[in-house]
């Protein structure tokens, strides 16, 4: 469901995945062409997931700057502040990637 003209919408969309490589250094760039190439499902559902955790996609209202900005700016600018490392940033994703698979798991 997309709230505005640009390209705000509810929760991070995982069509801008590819988008969001060169934010960051070299380890970062090949985890997110691998992330794209591979296209396991499981995969791209946690790295939305792990976006919508950072940015708070789910306190984001269409008045807010965020969502004024759009989801691709307001993940490029999240993942540029991430004050971690390219390898803390991916082990997010990996506990972020666990959390999904716990929930898939259950009933």
């Amino acid at each position: 469901m997309v709230m505005s003209i640009n390209d705000t919408q509810m929760l991070f969309p995982a069509s801008l995945i590819p988008q969001l490589g060169d934010v960051r250094d070299q380890e970062w760039q090949e985890f997110v062409d691998k992330i794209v190439e591979e296209q396991r499902e499981i995969d791209q559902i946690a790295f939305v997931y792990m976006i919508v955790r950072l940015s708070g996609c789910a306190t984001c209202t269409l008045d807010a700057f965020r969502a004024m900005k759009g989801c691709l700016l307001c993940a490029k600018h999240t993942i540029k502040r991430y004050k971690g490392s390219d390898a803390d940033l991916i082990d997010y994703f990996e506990h972020a990637k666990s959390d999904i698979a716990i929930f898939i798991g259950k009933d």
